[in-house]
């Protein structure tokens, strides 16, 4: 059997590749390629990711079954979980990655991964990585809004610099893999779906609709953290994250950015290694953009915002309306 692992990274167009090939399988299965279906409400594969750093030796072998189940011998299988290319062994989530042991943990979880794919003759794993600048500054808002990471952007930039380490990134990988690809993300837009299934050797396949995941303005993931700190109650995070990313409000004119400032931000890429000498295009002149440090006035506004887009489409408001009072 021949495996196509698709390992992320985060924010390079995953979740809009995942949903077209979970909503094509019936056509890639005529083609001669199996999207497993691994858990039946994700169209990703990130369950597995997530099970096979904290399972024991049982599950480790329960995941070996599953990822190959149903599978011909002809047959190529497509996994594709962006938190490969995060998880370490042993921990929860995106816990540790500031420990003094996150690379022998990296390399611990990449070893199982390999021998969990062990029945596979020929696997080709494919990385795709964005200039780290913007990775950062996407990633941090994705994961505010998930409410895994709740500190200000820069110490999530220095609880999880291994991230942005992409060369030893890709070292790890190339210890227990011999066939690993990379491409970045950057050469791969405007239509980053499209190219990215040529790139990975699958066949074009429907478009289902506009692109999934994609990273709201940076003013809202700031009034999100603001907002959301010290908050108990998860449904009103979740319901504030909700209203951010479907667009509930503009958050003004203009692009706005987490970096303080371009010495902050050049600072930054000073202490990140490329995956390859000269892998990134030239970088655009930047537009002109604002910080997305709102003072008091615009969060209120952004408040009143958000109590008005619940009263006309908050999932929970109707059944805890004590726990939307806004500040």
């Amino acid at each position: 059997m021949r495996l196509v692992l698709h390992a992320g990274t985060h924010k390079t167009g995953t979740t809009s590749l995942q949903r077209i090939l979970a909503a094509n399988r019936d056509v890639l299965r005529h083609r001669g390629y199996l999207y497993p279906l691994f858990r039946a409400e994700k169209t990703s594969h990130n369950p597995f990711a997530h099970e096979l750093a904290l399972c024991g030796p049982d599950g480790v072998g329960d995941l070996r079954r599953r990822i190959s189940a149903g599978a011909g011998r002809d047959e190529t299988v497509v996994v594709s979980a962006e938190e490969l290319s995060a998880r370490i062994l042993g921990t929860r989530y995106w816990d540790g990655f500031d420990g003094e042991d996150y690379w022998d943990r990296r390399r611990a979880y990449l070893a199982r991964l390999r021998g969990v794919l062990a029945d596979f003759d020929e696997i080709a794993v494919h990385l795709c990585f964005r200039r780290h600048d913007d990775y950062a500054e996407a990633l941090y808002a994705t994961k505010v809004l998930s409410g895994q990471v709740r500190g200000a952007f820069g110490e999530f930039r220095s609880q999880c610099a291994p991230l942005f380490d992409y060369r030893a990134q890709l070292d790890a990988f190339r210890a227990v893999f011999d066939d690993v690809r990379i491409a970045s993300y950057e050469a791969l837009r405007p239509d980053v779906v499209t190219n990215m299934l040529d790139w990975i050797g699958l066949p074009a396949l429907p478009d289902t609709g506009a692109r999934a995941n994609v990273t709201p303005d940076a003013r809202l993931v700031f009034w999100h953290r603001h907002r959301s700190t010290g908050d108990r109650h998860r449904k009103a995070v979740l319901e504030r994250a909700r209203f951010v990313r479907t667009g509930g409000v503009s958050a003004g004119p203009g692009r706005s950015t987490l970096w303080a400032s371009p010495e902050e931000r050049q600072e930054f890429l000073g202490r990140c290694t490329d995956p390859e000498p000269g892998f990134f295009p030239p970088a655009p002149g930047r537009k002109e953009t604002v910080s997305a440090d709102l003072g008091e006035a615009q969060m209120r506004d952004i408040d009143r915002a958000f109590k008005d887009w619940r009263r006309r489409n908050g999932r929970f408001a109707g059944l805890f309306p004590d726990l939307f009072g806004g500040r």
